[in-house]
Protein backbone atom coordinates (compact mmCIF):
# COMPACT_ATOMS: atom_id res chain seq x y z
CA UNK A 1 0.00 0.00 0.00
CA UNK A 2 1.00 3.46 -0.58
CA UNK A 3 0.05 6.40 1.72
CA UNK A 4 -0.78 10.03 1.66
CA UNK A 5 -1.73 12.58 4.18
CA UNK A 6 -3.36 15.57 3.09
CA UNK A 7 -3.51 18.56 5.80
CA UNK A 8 -6.77 20.83 5.00
CA UNK A 9 -7.47 24.66 5.75
CA UNK A 10 -10.65 25.15 5.13
CA UNK A 11 -11.98 27.98 2.79
CA UNK A 12 -12.48 30.99 4.78
CA UNK A 13 -16.12 31.11 3.78
CA UNK A 14 -16.70 27.78 5.29
CA UNK A 15 -17.56 27.40 9.18
CA UNK A 16 -16.20 24.72 11.02
CA UNK A 17 -19.49 22.85 10.67
CA UNK A 18 -19.95 23.58 7.22
CA UNK A 19 -16.36 22.23 6.11
CA UNK A 20 -17.16 19.07 8.02
CA UNK A 21 -20.29 18.87 6.01
CA UNK A 22 -19.62 19.49 2.89
CA UNK A 23 -16.23 16.93 3.24
CA UNK A 24 -18.46 13.85 4.96
CA UNK A 25 -21.55 14.48 2.33
CA UNK A 26 -20.45 15.93 -0.63
CA UNK A 27 -16.94 15.58 -1.49
CA UNK A 28 -16.03 12.41 0.13
CA UNK A 29 -18.64 10.30 -2.09
CA UNK A 30 -16.66 12.43 -5.17
CA UNK A 31 -13.34 11.28 -3.66
CA UNK A 32 -14.67 7.42 -3.23
CA UNK A 33 -14.34 7.14 -6.86
CA UNK A 34 -10.56 8.00 -7.64
CA UNK A 35 -9.04 4.82 -9.40
CA UNK A 36 -6.90 3.23 -7.00
CA UNK A 37 -8.26 4.51 -3.97
CA UNK A 38 -8.24 1.47 -1.46
CA UNK A 39 -8.53 3.75 1.69
CA UNK A 40 -9.69 7.10 2.79
CA UNK A 41 -10.10 8.69 6.11
CA UNK A 42 -11.09 12.17 7.24
CA UNK A 43 -10.13 13.36 10.56
CA UNK A 44 -11.76 16.75 11.81
CA UNK A 45 -8.84 18.14 14.36
CA UNK A 46 -9.70 20.67 17.28
CA UNK A 47 -10.19 23.97 17.13
CA UNK A 48 -7.20 25.98 17.35
CA UNK A 49 -5.07 23.53 15.22
CA UNK A 50 -3.05 24.63 13.10
CA UNK A 51 -5.70 23.16 10.36
CA UNK A 52 -9.09 22.29 10.05
CA UNK A 53 -8.41 18.38 8.84
CA UNK A 54 -6.09 15.73 7.76
CA UNK A 55 -7.21 13.38 5.61
CA UNK A 56 -5.41 9.61 5.19
CA UNK A 57 -5.81 8.04 1.23
CA UNK A 58 -4.39 4.47 1.08
CA UNK A 59 -3.52 3.62 -2.65
CA UNK A 60 -2.57 0.04 -4.18
CA UNK A 61 0.58 1.90 -5.58
CA UNK A 62 2.32 5.29 -5.90
CA UNK A 63 1.42 4.97 -9.23
CA UNK A 64 -2.03 4.78 -8.91
CA UNK A 65 -1.66 7.41 -6.69
CA UNK A 66 0.30 9.52 -9.28
CA UNK A 67 -2.65 8.45 -11.95
CA UNK A 68 -5.79 8.88 -10.08
CA UNK A 69 -5.73 12.84 -10.36
CA UNK A 70 -5.08 12.67 -13.98
CA UNK A 71 -8.38 11.26 -14.75
CA UNK A 72 -12.02 12.55 -14.98
CA UNK A 73 -12.70 11.80 -11.26
CA UNK A 74 -9.29 12.83 -10.27
CA UNK A 75 -10.10 16.10 -12.29
CA UNK A 76 -13.86 16.57 -10.60
CA UNK A 77 -11.94 15.91 -6.77
CA UNK A 78 -9.62 18.66 -7.13
CA UNK A 79 -12.02 21.24 -8.09
CA UNK A 80 -14.26 20.36 -5.77
CA UNK A 81 -11.32 20.83 -3.05
CA UNK A 82 -10.17 23.83 -4.72
CA UNK A 83 -13.17 25.58 -4.13
CA UNK A 84 -13.94 25.05 -0.12
CA UNK A 85 -10.35 24.47 0.89
CA UNK A 86 -8.01 27.67 1.27
CA UNK A 87 -4.67 25.70 1.64
CA UNK A 88 -3.66 22.23 1.46
CA UNK A 89 -0.44 20.22 2.18
CA UNK A 90 0.08 17.13 0.70
CA UNK A 91 3.11 14.66 2.52
CA UNK A 92 3.43 11.09 1.28
CA UNK A 93 4.30 8.35 3.83
CA UNK A 94 5.55 4.98 5.23
CA UNK A 95 3.20 4.00 7.25
CA UNK A 96 4.58 1.58 10.09
CA UNK A 97 1.48 0.53 12.36
CA UNK A 98 1.65 -1.97 15.08
CA UNK A 99 -1.40 -3.30 17.38
CA UNK A 100 -1.52 -2.70 21.26
CA UNK A 101 -0.94 -5.50 22.83
CA UNK A 102 -3.57 -6.63 25.13
CA UNK A 103 -4.03 -5.51 28.39
CA UNK A 104 -5.57 -8.12 31.06
CA UNK A 105 -7.77 -7.17 33.33
CA UNK A 106 -5.31 -6.30 36.38
CA UNK A 107 -4.10 -3.46 34.33
CA UNK A 108 -7.43 -1.66 33.07
CA UNK A 109 -8.33 1.40 34.81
Amino acid sequence: MFKAMIFLTRSGNLSRDEFADWWLNRHRPLAATLPGLARHTFNLLDPGSPYDAVVEQWFTSAEARANCYETPEGARVRADSLENVSARVRVLVSEHAFEAPAQSASTQG
